[in-house]
């Protein structure tokens, strides 16, 4: 039986656009959690440390924290930067259930006319790092952009990537400044629809139920629900998951003898699927 669902974050956005089947298993289902992957928790690590320096002053031992550190001063809420804020978008602004997430870094030095929203990124290979034009449409940096407009009344939203590159530590910062009339324009006529889907792929009982998005069981190494995910089936009749709480995550298995799907193309995947609906192209990697 599927879990409740009450909130929606960015990286749940992100997922659902990707694939459906995909968001279900991870939200929904009561399959065990994959284990983070090394990627995952290195950058975790370089975010705590980062976070310890602009609250307290902690000088980074990580070298690439340090080289993310370097952009700012420590303790920095005293020069207009606040550090790791809570955002909430409640269902007022159209969506299925309130939005939750965190702000890595917001400066407010140039309001009231600009309001900065930085996110930090550590990057293994730079054509992995968004343009200025898929920040402006990004599923993450919206919805924050949705929050800064409400609750700072800026005239402008700056949304940033600050950058590390895993090897060299070398920084680089990509930006967009949003209007609200444009961030509007995103949040209505994707996010929110976006969040009305998910809320009806919530109901399902059975994954068969949820589309599935093979082109994309490759993507960031292979999806961990391989195994049990059934791709293209599309009947719950014919089901193997009346006792999907059963199933283990150890069972998953590679996608096929001639390996997984190298999602390079990603991009294509989702202009496609948003061409589909008629919406704007979103920008997910």
């Amino acid at each position: 039986m599927a879990k409740p669902w009450n909130r929606i974050s960015a990286s749940q956005l992100k997922t659902a656009a990707l694939c459906p089947r995909k968001w279900w298993f991870d939200k929904l289902s009561d399959l065990p959690k994959p284990a983070d992957t090394a990627a995952f928790v290195e950058g975790k690590r370089i975010h705590a440390q980062v976070e310890a320096y602009l609250k307290e002053g902690t000088l980074p031992s990580d070298p690439r924290a340090l080289a993310l550190s370097k952009h700012y001063r420590p303790r920095s809420h005293a020069h207009g930067i606040i550090s790791e804020q809570q955002v909430n978008v409640g269902t007022d602004r159209g969506l299925s259930v309130p939005l939750l997430g965190y702000i890595d870094l917001i400066d407010k030095s140039a309001m009231p006319h600009t309001l900065g929203i930085v996110d930090f990124k550590s990057v293994k290979d730079w054509k992995w790092a968004k343009t200025e034009q898929e920040l402006q449409t990004d599923l993450q940096m919206v919805p924050y952009a949705v929050w800064a407009f409400d609750t700072y009344k800026p005239v402008h939203v700056a949304v940033a990537h600050l950058q590390v590159h895993k090897a060299t530590s070398q920084t680089a910062e990509v930006s967009a400044m949003l209007g609200k009339r444009e961030v509007m324009a995103v949040w209505d006529n994707t996010i929110v629809p976006l969040s009305h889907d998910m809320a009806k792929w919530a109901l399902a009982e059975s994954p068969v139920e949820v589309p599935a998005v093979i082109t994309a069981c490759g993507a960031f190494g292979g999806c961990p629900y391989l195994s049990v995910c059934q791709r293209g089936q599309a009947s719950p009749s014919t089901s193997l998951f009346a006792g999907i709480g059963r199933v283990k995550a150890s069972t998953t298995i590679p996608l096929d003898s001639q390996g997984t799907t190298p999602m390079s193309k990603l991009q294509d995947l989702i202009k496609a699927r948003s061409a589909a609906r008629g919406l704007p192209t979103l920008a997910v990697v």
